[in-house]
């Protein structure tokens, strides 16, 4: 029997954190801002851990001129966007070893056109065997508990399986290590953009890592009404630790 996955929850320790050095441009005459601003994010956490960096081949000799460090590696890559969040694989733990999830990233289902670097878990070796899922997602699009227990907005997956209904979806999480999906509300995006990570950054904060005892203000769930049922569906009822004020 081959052993099971488990996707860690995004606070537990981890080895590095991979980035990529690849302003798109579409950025246009913002994109010398972009970069001191991506700059600066990596610089801060070279501070605390390694960076792997990600960058485009003609673009290798621009990062190396920025002077980051020892602690930050510049990889070359086939990668034409920042959004690693999203368009890098998931990394996850099979026995003790490491392993890359490829969700099938797919442009935030078509919502701007589609890149080579969309298929970065296929065509850049990350050095780990590949997993593919039966479904359409992205990093963005849920977060875990690290136990088993995944958290997602109903209308992102939705709208990238048309063809799966929510159960559908919810089984073929199995083949990533996840056992439940809590789904937060219909109506809190249409499928992509901010507003999904900003949902499930306050059910994070509620919900899995409630035990860490976060303190949330009602003005951070105002407007966000499903994210307070599903906190209450996910723990039972308020305890202590989690205060509500």
């Amino acid at each position: 029997m081959s052993a099971s996955i488990g996707i860690p929850a995004d606070f537990e320790t981890h080895a590095r954190t991979i980035m990529a050095w690849a302003v798109h441009r579409e950025w246009g005459g913002d994109r010398e801002r972009v970069e001191r601003e991506l700059e600066t994010v990596i610089r801060a956490i070279a501070e605390d851990e390694p960076v792997t960096l990600l960058t485009p081949p003609d673009l290798v000799g621009a990062a190396k001129q920025r002077g980051f460090g020892v602690e930050v590696e510049i990889v070359p890559a086939p990668v034409d966007d920042v959004w690693m969040r999203d368009i890098a694989p998931v990394f996850a733990k099979r026995g003790g070893d490491t392993v890359a999830i490829d969700l099938n990233f797919n442009g935030w289902d078509g919502s701007r056109s589609g890149r080579p670097g969309d298929r970065l878990a296929r065509t850049h070796d990350f050095g780990v065997p590949v997993i593919g899922v039966p479904f359409v997602g992205e990093g963005g699009a849920f977060i875990t508990d690290g136990a088993g227990l995944a958290v997602a907005t109903r209308s992102c997956l939705l709208s990238r399986n048309p063809h799966l209904d929510e159960a559908a979806i919810e089984r073929s999480f199995g083949h990533i290590g996840i056992h439940t999906v809590n789904r937060v509300g219909c109506n809190l995006d249409r499928g992509s953009g901010c507003q999904t990570q900003r949902a499930l950054e306050i059910t994070r904060r509620t919900t899995i890592a409630a035990r860490q005892l976060f303190h949330v203000s009602t003005r951070d769930i105002e407007g966000y009404e499903p994210v307070r049922e599903l906190m209450l569906e996910s723990i039972g009822s308020p305890k202590a630790g989690l205060l509500l004020r």
